[in-house]
C-alpha cells in the first residue's frame, strides 16, 4: 500500500495540462453520470468478484503523498465478455476521499465520502507499464464508499487498523494477505465508459466500470481516511490530513455511457 505524490490543492487539477497536455484531452475521467442519459446495454460483462483471489503479499507504506495504493501479487480478474476480449489482471487497487464527500465519479450530481478503483491490465501486454497507454490498455473498477454502517467493516479494518495505529512518512508495515473481494459489496449493476487516468499523464486507455452499490463503512472507519492519515505538502511543514484527493468530473464531450443490470 503506497500513497503517491498528486498535487488536488494549488496549482491543482485545473492546472496539470501545462505539464501533462493529455490532461487536456476530450476523453477525461471522472465523469458525472446521468441516469436519464444512459443508454441501456443488452450485452452485460460477467464479472465475478470471488476471481479477485488473495494476493501473495501485501505491504503499507506511507511514503507521506496523497493517495493509498495496494499492489497486488499473483492476483486474477474477474472481467471477461464482449468489450473484453483479452484477459485483464488486477493490479492494484487504491481509495480517493474527501473531507465529507470524496468520490471522483458522481451520478445525477451525487458524491460518495469516497471511491475504491481496482486497476486492471491488458496481458496481451508485458505488464502494466507497456499497458498504460494502449487502447484499452487498462480496465478500472470503481466502487463508491458510503459512511452508512453501524459496525466497521471488516474487510476495510485489516487495512485501516494499522493506519490507526499510527504510520510515520516512509514507515513500512507487512499486512496478512486476504482475498480483494473480501472488500466489495453486492452487485446489481454498473455502468460503463471510455475514459482516463484519473491523474497525470491522464492517459485516455482506460475501460470504466462504476458499480452502483455502494461499500458501507463506519463513522469511525470515514475518520481514520478523514483525519488520521496524515502528510507533509513541504517537508519544513506540519502534518497535515490527507484528504480531498479527487479531480473534478470532466465533461463527456460526446461519449456514450452504457448502463447494465
Amino acid at each position: 500500500i503506497k500513497i503517491h505524490t498528486t498535487n488536488y490543492t494549488l496549482p491543482g487539477p485545473s492546472n496539470w495540462s501545462a505539464a501533462f497536455p493529455i490532461c487536456n484531452l476530450t476523453r477525461q475521467s471522472p465523469i458525472n453520470v446521468i441516469k436519464s442519459n444512459v443508454q441501456t446495454a443488452s450485452n452485460p460483462v460477467k464479472f465475478q468478484k470471488s476471481v479477485l483471489t488473495t494476493p501473495s503479499s501485501m505491504t503499507l507504506i506511507n511514503n507521506g503523498h496523497s493517495r493509498i495504493s495496494v499492489f497486488l501479487f499473483r492476483s486474477a480478474s474477474g472481467l471477461s465478455g464482449r468489450l473484453y476480449d483479452f484477459q485483464f489482471t488486477a493490479m492494484q487497487f487504491h481509495f480517493h476521499w474527501g473531507s465529507s464527500f470524496g468520490s471522483e465519479h458522481t451520478v445525477d450530481s451525487t458524491r460518495y465520502f469516497g471511491e475504491m478503483h481496482i486497476v486492471h491490465y491488458d496481458t496481451a501486454h508485458a505488464d502494466i507499464n507497456a499497458a498504460i497507454n494502449k487502447p484499452q490498455g487498462l480496465a478500472v473498477i470503481a466502487f463508491f464508499i458510503k459512511a452508512d454502517a453501524s459496525s466497521d467493516n471488516a474487510a476495510f479494518q485489516k487495512i485501516l487498523q494499522p493506519i490507526s495505529a499510527g504510520m510515520n512518512k516512509n514507515a513500512q508495515k507487512t499486512l496478512t494477505p486476504f482475498p480483494i473481494s473480501d472488500l466489495l459489496p453486492k452487485i446489481t449493476g454498473y455502468y460503463r465508459y471510455s475514459g482516463s487516468l484519473t491523474t497525470p499523464p491522464c492517459y485516455e486507455s482506460v475501460v470504466w466500470t462504476i458499480f452502483k452499490d455502494p461499500i458501507q463503512i463506519s463513522a469511525a472507519q470515514v475518520n481514520v481516511f478523514a483525519t488520521i492519515l496524515k502528510t507533509k505538502v513541504y517537508e519544513n511543514t506540519a502534518p497535515t490530513p490527507v484528504i480531498n484527493n479527487y479531480r473534478p468530473v470532466q465533461g463527456l464531450n460526446g461519449r456514450t455511457v452504457r448502463e447494465y443490470k
